[in-house]
């Protein structure tokens, strides 16, 4: 999605309709041994996949939605422009040709009396995907930057259009004046520069009364279409439609009514992971005996990708919350909505298709509603912001929220016991959304790192000549103007090693009704069709873990390049867990920690952590003991078996370290909980050790193939009914047995050296186990 959330007006505020809603809603052996025992028997709070002749049981959907933190509060020195309110925000961020990302997000807000004509705004700018924010200036003071979108030319032009027409930005007279708004452009300085003036038109229909344009553009996959949502008034009563441009935005004309004649306003278009468009729209109803401040939030989906087609009958989602709702389709293939009043609310829907179905959540994430008082007519629930909030994909995975502090009207003098205080301010969020789908391999990073690459594909411009790079398949961005087009209309991508993979998240802009052709090969020169499961909106999963290093994308549709968008987001998963796909600071879904006394086990993201050197992921998980009379560890249950190789990749972190262990669990032949094989890594010396519960003693096996273990080493396992052989770094280190008699194998564990330390700190990422 573009820009998310613009002015949802306080009632009766503007020209269009009154906006009164109707409707209230972690060493010695004793210790280790001491380990061991503590684990048999231990409920898991939760277990990850097998592998046998399926893939990995992906583990439960996840997702982080923190509160807001106000990080901007007008400092109220200009009389005539106190406010902060009604926040609208864009994502101008571009991917460069080596993948990597220039951050560069837009907020606009009203810092005038909520009135026609009274309401101008201000503009900030943040380059760090929303941790700091400097202001900027705006071209003129009515340029409110709520529609704006980036071009599929050459020089990728950012192009706004006006939230009001020429008669209030300029006190322009006559019905064109209504359906007239002022068009800017603005290049990579942030410089403004005036492009015409932006026509709307309603063949069929009376001439407006009152108009807005709202919500953000979407640019469809032709990479010269452009469609958005637009709101007013007509003889016939209030509307909200669909209008469409395909001449950048300079004139557009309605394609769709969606809501006619009883006080609808605002909607947010945004793609579906099926390839349709869908909306949230906003409508105000009276209804005697109720409050009329909290507007009702409909929905409504297209038959079409591009709108054209029919709309469904809207379905009401809630007879609240529906102010100024937001929509954005992330890079995972989920779905989130924002709306608000009362509070500031999010929505999700896992795999993103159309459908008012499926939709789950309704959580608050910011909410200044005053406890005491009285909120002058409407209830204090509808009080302390205008509860505005505005949505944009930082990533694949992550958005940005934005939303107002009390805005102008939104805190009245008379009520009391505000959270927040009743400051003019902006607060922020930066929210996490994951599907089921764990094991995502982590493309982006890679390709930064020369790590993968597309062979044979020779890429073409698109669009009005948008340049095409290999980096738009994997950047987060799934808008059309960041896509991955080649001339045969076909992408062959060599990862960096072999995978056994499970699944593709893709959003592709087909040129027909032929899902997305997927080939996979071992060597890049033999290819295979692999057999797939039940497509869910992005997701293609494979019924069964395919072995491949390369993977081939073509649309069967078409086998030349019609000069429109292709692949727009590639996510790959495999049985290998690389974190990618799990939320920062929980336990990876679908894995499972033991005991209560388990500390930090957790994914972090290795921007965060300082002093980082040699990052092989952008996510991964980290073991910290930080607890005298407990451990950290972690463990993973899966399907029976007598053999598993189980690998994975580690880093010891500071010099408090000092051992890893490392698991196969099984059973024995009574059933009972045993430990088949029990490693250790001594973080100092760089041992590796087998214990043995028969004589109660460590042996060591030997040593870690150079340098320390203080850098990235890969540890495998490939465990057997009668032995067990060790290596690192693909070097063979030994052959054990086991270390207890079983009888089958059952899962895998890490876990840091024992009680007697609490400074044990270990990274991990590509943990894999697999059952023949």
């Amino acid at each position: 999605m573009m820009l998310a959330a613009t002015h949802s007006r306080r009632p009766g505020a503007h020209s269009p309709h009154s906006g009164r809603n109707a409707r209230t809603r972690r060493l010695p052996a004793t210790l280790v041994l001491g380990i061991v025992a503590a684990t048999a028997g231990t409920t898991l709070l939760g277990g990850a996949a097998a592998l046998a002749t399926a893939p990995p049981t992906p583990g439960v959907d996840n997702r982080s939605l923190p509160e807001g933190r106000i990080f901007y509060t007008n400092p109220g020195t200009d009389p005539n422009a106190p406010n902060a309110g009604f926040p609208a925000l864009f994502n101008g961020s571009t991917t460069r040709a080596d993948g990597s990302r220039a951050s560069r997000f837009f907020v606009g807000y009203g810092v005038g009396v909520d009135a026609v004509g009274k309401n101008a705004s201000a503009l900030q700018i943040s380059t760090d995907d929303g941790a700091s924010w400097k202001p900027a200036a705006l071209p003129s003071k009515f340029a409110q930057v709520v529609n704006a979108v980036r071009l599929a030319d050459a020089a990728g032009t950012i192009v706004s259009i006006d939230y009001e027409p020429i008669q209030v930005s300029q006190g322009a007279t006559g019905p064109a004046a209504i359906t007239t708004f002022r068009r800017w452009t603005i290049n990579a300085s942030n410089t403004w520069a005036s492009a015409g003036n932006a026509t709307v038109s309603f063949p069929g229909y009376p001439a407006p009364t009152s108009l807005r344009m709202q919500k953000g553009i979407l640019l469809l996959g032709d990479g010269k279409t452009l469609v958005t949502t637009v709101y007013g008034a007509d003889s016939g009563g209030s509307f909200t439609a669909v209008v469409r441009s395909t001449d950048d935005g300079l004139s557009w004309t309605q394609t769709a009514r969606l809501a006619y004649g009883s006080r609808y306003s605002e909607a947010n278009l945004a793609q579906t992971s099926d390839g349709k468009l869908a909306t949230f729209l906003r409508q105000d109803t009276t209804i005697a005996g109720e409050d009329e401040w909290l507007p009702d939030l409909l929905y409504t989906a297209s038959s079409t990708a591009d709108g054209s087609g029919t709309w469904s009958a809207s379905v009401r989602m809630s007879s609240d919350t529906g102010n100024s709702p937001s929509l954005a389709l992330l890079g995972n293939g989920a779905a989130v909505m924002g709306s608000g009043r009362p509070d500031n609310v999010i929505r999700y829907k896992n795999d993103g298709t159309a459908g008012w179905q499926g939709w789950t959540g309704r959580t608050s994430i910011y909410s200044n509603r005053p406890t005491g008082g009285s909120a002058g007519g409407r209830s204090l629930a509808a009080a302390g912001s205008s509860n505005t909030l505005a949505l944009a994909p930082i990533d694949g995975h992550r958005l940005l929220a934005v939303g107002d502090n009390c805005a102008s009207w939104g805190c009245p003098s008379t009520a009391t016991g505000y959270p927040h205080g009743r400051s003019q301010a902006l607060w922020k969020s930066t929210l996490e959304v994951n599907t089921a789908q764990w094991g995502g391999i982590d493309l982006a990073t890679k390709f930064r790192r020369g790590e993968i690459a597309f062979v044979g594909s020779t890429f073409a411009s698109y669009g009005r000549g948008r340049t095409s790079l290999g980096a738009y398949a994997f950047d987060g961005d799934v808008r059309a103007d960041s896509s991955a087009v080649t001339s045969n209309r076909k992408l062959t991508l060599r990862l960096d090693r072999t995978y056994n993979l499970t699944g593709f998240a893709i959003n592709a802009h087909l040129a027909g009704n032929a899902d997305i052709a997927i080939e996979t090969s071992v060597d890049g020169t033999t290819w295979t069709s692999p057999t797939r499961g039940t497509r869910a909106g992005a997701l293609r999963p494979l019924s069964s873990p395919t072995t491949a290093r390369y993977v081939r994308f073509s649309d069967p549709n078409l086998a030349v390049s019609d000069g429109s968008a292709f692949l727009n987001e590639l996510q790959i998963y495999s049985t290998a867990n690389g974190f990618e796909a799990n939320v920062l600071g929980q336990v990876p879904a679908g894995d499972g920690v033991i005991a209560a006394t388990t500390r930090k086990v957790t994914v972090i993201d290795s921007a965060a952590v300082s002093g980082w050197a040699d990052p092989i992921s952008s996510r991964f998980l980290e073991l910290y003991d930080d607890d005298p009379n407990g451990v950290a560890r972690i463990q993973w249950n899966h399907g029976t078996s007598t053999s598993a190789t189980y690998s994975f990749k580690t880093r010891a972190v500071g010099t408090g370290t000092k051992t890893l262990l490392f698991s196969l669990l099984g059973t024995n032949s009574a059933g009972a909980t045993v430990t088949p094989y029990h490693f250790a890594l001594d973080a100092a010396s760089r041992n590796l050790s087998v214990y043995s519960y028969a004589t109660g003693t460590w042996k060591v096996v030997g040593q870690l193939p150079a340098a320390n273990s203080w850098t990235w080493k890969s540890i495998s396992v490939q465990a057997g009914p009668t032995a067990a052989t060790l290596s690192a770094n693909g070097q063979t280190i030994g052959t054990v047995a086991p270390s207890q008699p079983f009888s089958r194998l059952t899962g895998n564990q890490l876990g840091s050296g024992g009680t007697a330390n609490d400074a044990d700190l270990w990274y991990f990422d590509d943990v894999e186990y697999l059952r023949p």
